[in-house]
């Protein structure tokens, strides 16, 4: 079901919700819009696909993004895609700017947050270790796809904090 989103998500470039509902619908058993949210969260948990917010596209609506993955076609989609009448987008739809402060942003405030619980000592050192692992990922795949997409240079503060965290982490004792 994941690979399905995922050739939605491609063959779009940007696949706002509604369409995503309407192939989804055509192509599964599965009408149960819980369970297609439930896949794009995981989808968007593993930095797969990225959530697009209205102000940060032109057409002011709420879709998806393919992050780091291999693209991925479905024959069936793109009948479905072509019958519907939906149409490619391409990269002047995103408003760069305005996306890629609010994911990095978001990674910041991640960052923030674990720093705090390592100051306060609020967590085991070894779960503060697995958060540092997850958001190190996090900013490698960000730092890939902004740099394929737009711009990377907003994530050079990210990395000096993510360094200073891991020297804060690597004095903790286990």
């Amino acid at each position: 079901m994941k690979k399905l989103i995922l050739s939605i998500v491609y063959s779009l470039f940007i696949a706002f919700n509604d369409e995503i509902e309407i192939v989804w619908n055509e192509l599964t058993d599965r009408k149960n819009l819980k369970i297609l949210n439930n896949y794009l969260e995981e989808l968007e948990n593993e930095y797969i696909i990225y959530k697009i917010f209205p102000e940060e596209n032109s057409e002011n609506k709420l879709g998806y993004i393919l992050g780091n993955s291999e693209p991925y076609e479905d024959y069936s989609v793109s009948k479905i895609i072509i019958e519907k009448g939906f149409t490619r987008r391409d990269h002047s739809i995103v408003k760069w700017d305005l996306f890629s402060q609010r994911i990095i942003k978001d990674l910041e405030n991640d960052i923030n947050f674990l720093k705090e619980d390592l100051i306060k000592h609020y967590e085991d050192p070894k779960k503060l270790e697995l958060r540092y692992f997850d958001l190190s990922i996090k900013y490698h795949s960000l730092y890939r796809f902004l740099f394929e997409n737009h711009d990377a240079e907003g994530l050079k503060p990210i990395k000096v904090k993510l360094d200073k965290l891991r020297q804060q982490l690597n004095k903790l004792e286990y």
